[in-house]
């Protein structure tokens, strides 16, 4: 017996699904409540008012004044904010908040973010199942879930938000609209959108989106009844609902990059027609989008997915998009750590030659 079949058989399918549900819980965070109360940063009220409550109002502290937030400074005296246009301070913000890639990362019960360093970001890459799987001698990977206190990332874009209700007020929706957000998992996308105001959530342009589609969710995939009975939480039927949802839900959204997945350690268990009809829950998503792209998992093997099936079935589905092979993976070395070389003097290494020591 394999491996892998050992692991689950070690456990019932009851204790599975108990076990997945707890993960979720304590990754998943609390959601915004509806009423919060108005922080420093939120824009006051167009007037400034003293009001008195009337006594029929309310029995506790009747005849109380009730002040409303102080009105916003205008700062006329600020060269940055009382004497450039602000044209000219949108385009300010937008060079310091906007352009970037924001991977939005799982904590313990929070949500993180990294902002993309660039070249040799292991975020970027799509994550495959063997990445996060400890290997004997291999060097440890971090992953999801993240503890709650760590620190994910040596920059962030919030300190300029935080200075003060004009800028916040001018520079909130540049953070939103001109940056990607990159969702390695359907889970940090949902996540992400109970931690955010709705109006800003909807107001994303750009993100991708990475998912390891179930093995029913292939075309002409036979089904593997040995594992039928373990059952994850959520389901990988609820995680697609939930993440369709989510994405129908943002109405501003113009570029969309999909990003799937291996299923399992080796691409054998793919066909060449892919992944298909999923993808219909998004055709009205897709016919407002101006870039949507399907990446499908690199591979040599004659096993993999046929771009030109998969894209001619999608067609046939009604769902605009364009299907892709991800880029081929630099050569990754799985040699195990080897301890570091030591310089030998030539004159100490003996020469043998013909079983002769001379």
């Amino acid at each position: 017996m394999r491996r892998f079949n050992m692991c689950r058989c070690r456990i019932t399918p009851e204790r599975y699904k108990e076990k997945s549900k707890g993960r979720y819980l304590a990754q998943k965070p609390k959601a915004l409540p509806r009423r919060r109360a108005r922080d420093a940063l939120s824009p006051p009220p167009r007037e400034y008012k003293v009001i008195k409550t009337p006594r029929r109002a309310c029995k506790k502290n009747t005849g109380q004044e009730l002040h409303l937030p102080s009105p916003q400074s205008t700062q006329n005296e600020s060269l940055l904010l009382g004497k450039l246009p602000a044209e000219i301070r949108l385009q300010i913000w937008a060079e310091v908040v906007g352009g970037k890639t924001i991977h939005i990362l799982r904590k313990m019960g929070k949500v993180g973010h990294r902002i993309c360093p660039g070249k040799g970001c292991e975020h970027c890459s799509p994550t495959h199942m063997m990445d996060n799987l400890p290997r004997m001698g291999y060097p440890p990977r971090e992953a999801e879930p993240f503890g709650k206190e760590k620190i994910l990332s040596e920059t962030s874009l919030l300190p300029l938000l935080s200075t003060c209700r004009q800028i916040y007020s001018e520079a909130i929706d540049l953070l939103y609209t001109t940056n990607t957000f990159d969702f390695p998992h359907v889970w940090n996308l949902d996540f992400f959108k109970s931690t955010v105001l709705p109006k800003r959530f909807n107001t994303i342009r750009s993100i991708t989106l990475t998912h390891r589609f179930d093995a029913k969710h292939y075309e002409d995939m036979p089904s593997d009844s040995r594992f039928l009975a373990y059952i994850p939480f959520p389901t990988p039927d609820e995680d697609w609902q939930t993440a369709a949802k989510n994405l129908n839900a943002m109405t501003s959204l113009r570029d969309l990059v999909f990003r799937i997945t291996r299923i399992t350690f080796r691409d054998m268990t793919t066909t060449p027609n892919g992944v298909q009809k999923p993808f219909i829950a998004l055709s009205g998503l897709a016919k407002g989008l101006e870039m949507f792209e399907i990446v499908v998992p690199y591979s040599e093997h004659y096993y993999s997915v046929d771009l030109g099936l998969m894209q001619k079935g999608l067609d046939e589905k009604g769902v605009k998009c364009t299907v892709v092979k991800e880029a081929r993976p630099a050569s990754v070395s799985m040699t195990p750590l080897a301890p570091a070389a030591v310089s030998v003097p030539l004159a100490l290494i003996p020469v043998t030659m013909h079983g002769v020591n001379g």
